[in-house]
């Protein structure tokens, strides 16, 4: 019995006598192939046969009969929305809920979505704030208006609901908070963002980065940047990777990439030169406008550029400049220092001599005393002699 070109239905021969059992068999086959459109509430109108395919007409899922049960089959759902314009929203996916108008849930499992808002995809995800989206993953929370959680599991945004009075997009200062992956982060500030793992920007305009450990790190005050990376961080200021900036790990301080071989135009300087540029600079304490609390000391950096020429521009010191400067100024001072010790020490060698001279002369003039004592007390013997022998002779 030939075969038509679709399905593979039976078409009797002429004259077949058993023509009606390859059209039951094709009216077995009608069941799996033609699909059964009806609202969802009335599948269970229909059995499930094996293969059979059940479009629900006010939700858009697909169902699949396996024989017993019909099977949401999320990959087929084709619902399209009708063009009222107070329709409450768009569901696909299993078992998804929306929770006011002009809201969609794109597909997955057991997720919610607000008037406005967006679910993509994944399972248990709740994008309860207005205008909210989830990109998928699993048990992400959006809360807030406008809130955005891309993907992840466990991450919650909680930005906030639009002021009371707010009329336009431009007007609402609330909301907004970001989770663009990763897992159990919070952003509940406005305008936060949290990424990576267990980062809590609760603080508004918050950006907080948590690195693969389980170790919760936190924003303490609004518009703060915190990075948690016990593994260093590293910035490049040129696109090739040749200069930048790393903290190490463990590390409280920056270090700026100074090899040889990333540098040129490489010029000696004077250290003397550069003390005297030193000495002649105004070093003094301020505070910053914008800084509470705190108190720096240094130059100007407009004097500062004065004095070296260094910097991109003057009104920022760079640390590697003012380190230079420094090392260099302690040259000079060193070389200075080196000139008055060897000035002192010609000096004290000229006074040992000086003083080596002094105890020769000492030494001579006591000898010249010791003579001329001798000589007085030779004159006095003499004297006395003589004037005996005058006496007698009287």
């Amino acid at each position: 019995m030939p075969e038509t070109p679709n399905h593979s239905y039976n078409i009797p021969e002429e004259g077949a006598t058993d023509w009606h059992q390859p059209l039951n068999e094709n009216f077995r086959q009608y069941d799996t192939d033609i699909e059964i459109r009806d609202e969802e509430a009335n599948r269970s109108n229909y059995e499930p046969v094996d293969g059979a395919k059940f479009l629900a007409t006010d939700t858009g899922v697909v169902s699949i009969g396996d024989g017993e049960n019909w099977l949401p089959a999320l990959a087929l759902a084709r619902y399209r929305a009708p063009a009222q314009s107070n329709t409450p929203g768009i569901a696909f996916g299993y078992q998804n809920s929306l929770n006011g108008e002009a809201s969609t849930i794109s597909g997955g499992g057991e997720n919610r979505a607000a008037g406005g808002a967006t679910v993509a995809g994944g399972s248990f995800n709740g994008a309860d704030g207005r205008s909210s989206a989830i990109g998928g993953g699993s048990r992400n929370e959006a809360g807030g208006f406008g809130d955005v959680v891309c993907g992840g599991a466990n991450n919650t945004t909680d930005g906030g609901s639009p002021q009371q009075g707010a009329s336009s997009i431009q007007e609402i200062e609330n909301g907004f908070a970001t989770v663009p992956g990763g897992k159990s982060n919070t952003a509940s500030g406005r305008f936060s963002f949290a990424a990576g793992r267990q980062a809590d920007a609760s603080e508004d305009g918050s950006f907080v980065w948590g690195d693969g450990t389980r170790r919760t790190v936190q924003a303490t005050q609004a518009n703060q940047m915190v990075f948690q990376a016990g593994g260093g961080v590293t910035i490049f200021s040129a696109s090739d990777a040749s200069a930048g900036v790393r903290l190490s790990a463990g590390s409280g301080s920056w270090s700026s990439l100074s090899a040889a071989s990333a540098k040129s135009n490489v010029q000696t300087v004077d250290p003397q030169g550069v003390l005297d540029g030193v000495e002649s600079l105004d070093v003094s304490t301020w505070e910053y406008d914008a800084e509470a609390d705190a108190t720096h000391m240094g130059p100007m950096a407009g004097e500062f550029h004065d004095a070296f020429g260094l910097g991109a521009d003057a009104d920022r010191i760079a640390n590697v400049d003012a380190d230079g400067v420094a090392l260099a100024a302690i040259q000079g001072l060193a070389e200075r220092v080196e000139e008055k010790e060897n000035r002192i020490e010609e000096q004290d060698e000229r006074i040992e001599k000086q003083d080596e001279r002094i105890e020769e002369l000492a030494t001579e003039n006591e000898a010249l005393r010791e003579r001329l004592a001798a000589l007085e007390r030779q004159v006095d013997s003499t004297d006395a002699a003589g004037g005996g022998e005058r006496s007698t002779a009287d």
